[in-house]
């Protein structure tokens, strides 16, 4: 077979039906491609043993090529139970010099079962990757552990801040994908006069974007908001 698109498609049906022992042989292919479509379709096994999670992790640290590296980490993270050496690998991952790699680390820190107190310091780091990519999948797993939302604003927020960017919601992309959920905090900074005013200007700026992005305000609300952020830059 030599188009690309149906030895992916190969791969997921052989890892959907079960069929381990091929997946794990396709893994150690010298076709640079099949070992990246295999890590990936790992992640459709059924019921994974600790065979395929030894695989992944060996091609996540040593597998030739930043594709085959980037969908290892990532299918560990769908990896059950998680274990320690995974989340130690993930760190690891999360300090590779590609992008793509360290995103997959972010994706699959966030999907981590059980959960790792360790990997928030690590996603907090990369919310402030100088990659969007990085920083948008470092919130978003951020978001599957509890009491981080206000550390996952102040890291959207430092960003911003430290690049300048004139419109914070076009800017980065993290906070319009949050509205719902950091919506009420950057209400709050903006009626906070104990913060830097370049703080709360971001604030400002980025709410009219949010109300209109919110998924929880209705129609109503939304002109709610609205006339209430005009009070706001009429102070």
């Amino acid at each position: 077979i030599n188009d690309s698109d149906t030895k992916t498609a190969a791969l997921v049906a052989l890892a959907r039906l079960g069929a381990e022992q091929e997946l794990l042989a396709a893994m150690d292919s010298t076709d640079p491609f099949i070992p990246y479509s295999a890590a990936e379709a790992a992640r459709e096994l059924p019921s994974p043993s600790p065979r395929v999670t030894q695989k992944l992790i060996k091609l996540a640290t040593t597998g030739q090529g930043f594709h085959t590296r980037s969908s290892a980490v990532e299918s560990l993270g769908a990896m059950r139970p998680s274990t320690k050496e995974i989340v130690s690998v993930l760190i690891k991952a999360a300090q590779d010099q590609d992008n793509d790699v360290r995103a997959g680390a972010m994706t699959a820190l966030g999907q981590l079962d059980p959960k790792f107190e360790e990997a928030v310091p690590v996603l907090l780091a990369a919310a402030k990757d100088e990659s969007q990519t990085v920083r948008e999948a470092a919130t978003a797993a951020l978001g599957n552990y509890p009491n981080t939302t206000e550390a996952r604003l102040a890291a959207v927020l430092d960003t911003i801040i430290a690049q300048g960017e004139i419109d914070p919601v076009g800017g980065d992309a993290p906070l319009e994908k949050n509205a719902d959920t950091f919506y009420p905090l950057l209400e709050k900074m903006v009626g906070d006069k104990s913060l830097d005013e370049v703080r709360r200007a971001v604030a400002v700026m980025a709410m009219p974007d949010l109300v209109f992005s919110s998924q929880a305000l209705s129609n109503e609300e939304q002109k709610a908001k609205t006339a209430e952020l005009l009070e706001v830059i009429g102070r």
